[in-house]
């Protein structure tokens, strides 16, 4: 399918926009859903729901009941799962201020006259990046309960080049394990804190056998990307010929690098422009990133045996992509979105 700009899934469903279409892809049939008077420019999926810019209009479409939420005023959603409702965050155009809305009884909860960049993580917990530090706050008032605040200085990093100072910055938000809320920071380092009273509990620099790969370097590892896996208990990341795992039992002892160079060319694919894209399961997705609409593949990594299992050069000539934009994988089907614009589905 080509034309196509944007694609982004829902379990096994494909929601797509082009120009001011938005819609469903069903047995490779585009199947629209809203035909909107302006260009769509993006759409984000947040558990069930899926928020539309359009214009200079926010909409909320809610997948289970085939409905819109639309308002003028606002200008951005989170989604929460309540025990019993469902929830999101509004955020006021011409004002500052940030609410938290019932969307079944279409009741507001609260309303806090501050612009807040809130994220929500499962079980309500509602917490604000504000790069130099992290807040968590009271779902069901929107009261701070605590901050985390990064030392003055201790993670700045100063450009090999220019030997201009960086000020270290929070980059993301992972995810919580066992009461532990970690973070990324921009520098590569991974901090655990406490979700009950934001201490820090681990910091995590480098895997422990960082000096076997960079004998000559400063213990400093870029694992800002790192995923988080509940079910296994793991953080992990991949990129270039490096993937690592940390085991978040004993997350300051079981922090390792693997090289996976070998298997890379064993495979045909060029290590130095190889990128994560999406994981399920024990399968990691990957990209080769090249320039414009260069050829590029895209594999499957095994995190058990540490191996490539597949790329793409296997289809022959329709594994070759011109440039790749965006991977998708689902149990039974494969996306890859290719910079020319064109839609590949492919069955596994």
């Amino acid at each position: 399918m080509s034309d196509y700009p944007r694609f982004s899934l829902l379990g096994n469903r494909c929601f797509y926009i082009v120009e001011m279409e938005f819609g469903i892809i069903i047995d490779q049939e585009l199947v629209l859903i809203r035909q909107f008077e302006k260009r769509v420019n993006n759409f984000t999926i947040q558990h069930k729901f899926i928020c539309l810019f359009a214009g200079k209009d926010y909409f909320l479409y809610d997948v289970e009941n085939n409905c819109f939420f639309v308002s003028d005023i606002l200008v951005d959603f989170r989604i929460a799962e309540g025990s019993s409702s469902k929830f999101f965050r509004l955020a006021n155009k011409s004002i500052p201020e940030t609410l938290l809305y019932n969307i079944e009884k279409k009741q507001e909860i609260w309303r806090q006259e501050k612009y807040y960049s809130f994220q929500v993580l499962e079980n309500n917990l509602l917490l604000d990046n504000q790069k130099s530090k992290v807040l968590r706050y009271d779902f069901n008032t929107g009261h701070p309960l605590w901050e985390y605040t990064l030392p003055e200085g201790k993670y700045d990093t100063e450009d090999m080049y220019s030997k201009q100072l960086y000020k270290g910055e929070i980059q993301r938000i992972i995810g919580v394990y066992e009461g532990i809320l970690w973070i990324s920071l921009d520098r590569g380092n991974l901090l655990g804190l406490s979700v009950k009273e934001g201490q820090l509990i681990h910091d995590l620099a480098v895997p422990i056998n960082f000096a076997e790969h960079f004998p000559d370097k400063a213990p400093r590892f870029g694992a800002n990307y790192s995923q988080l896996d509940e079910s296994r208990g793991v953080l992990f990341g991949m990129r270039l010929q490096y993937y690592w795992e940390i085991n978040l039992q004993n997350p300051s002892q079981e922090y390792f690098l693997y090289n996976i160079s070998s298997t890379c060319a064993e495979t045909q694919i060029d290590a130095s422009i190889l990128e994560f894209e999406t994981w399920l399961g024990d399968e990691v997705v990957f990209r080769e990133i090249g320039f414009g609409n260069d050829p590029a593949k895209i594999g499957i990594f095994n995190r058990q045996s540490k191996q490539i299992t597949w790329t793409s050069q296997e289809l022959g000539e329709e594994g070759i992509f011109k440039g790749i934009n965006k991977v998708e994988l689902t149990e039974d089907r494969l996306y890859v979105l290719s910079k020319d614009s064109t839609l590949h589905v492919f069955e596994r």
